[in-house]
C-alpha cells in the first residue's frame, strides 16, 4: 500500500525540471486522483448506442491530446536541455582553475607511496 501511495504521488506530482508531471507527458492530461472526479451527466449517459455527435467528439478529444502530448514533451525538452545547462555552467564555475604546465616548467611532486607518515616534496 505504501509504495503504490509513494509511485503515484512521484507520478502525478509536478518535476522542477520538466515543469510539468511525468503522468501528463505520458497521457496528454493531468491526472485526475478520485477526490477530484465528479460524475458528469454526459459521463453517464447511454453508452450502449452512443450517436455520431459522442463518437466524433471523442476522436476529436483524442487527437487533441496527441497534439498536446507532442506540444508538451517538446517543452519538459527544452526546459531539460535549459536545466542541463545551468547545471554545466554551475560545475564550471565552482572548478577549480587549472593551471598551464608546458615542457621545462619545474613542478614539485609529492610521492607520497614512499613517505606515508610526513609530506617529503621532491623537486
Amino acid at each position: 500500500m505504501c509504495t503504490s501511495t509513494l509511485l503515484l504521488s512521484r507520478i502525478v506530482s509536478t518535476s522542477s525540471q520538466l515543469r510539468n508531471s511525468p503522468f501528463e507527458l505520458l497521457y496528454g492530461v493531468r491526472a485526475r486522483l478520485p477526490r477530484n472526479l465528479e460524475p458528469d451527466a454526459e459521463m453517464i449517459g447511454d453508452w450502449a448506442s452512443p450517436d455520431i455527435d459522442t463518437v466524433q467528439a471523442i476522436v476529436t478529444r483524442a487527437n487533441d491530446v496527441v497534439d498536446k502530448t507532442k506540444q508538451l514533451r517538446q517543452v519538459a525538452k527544452s526546459n531539460i536541455d535549459v536545466a542541463q545547462e545551468k547545471q554545466k555552467q554551475r560545475y564550471i564555475r565552482y572548478q577549480t582553475p587549472h593551471t598551464d604546465i608546458t615542457v621545462g616548467d619545474r613542478v614539485m611532486w609529492y610521492n607520497r607511496s614512499r613517505d606515508t607518515n610526513q609530506i617529503c616534496l621532491t623537486p
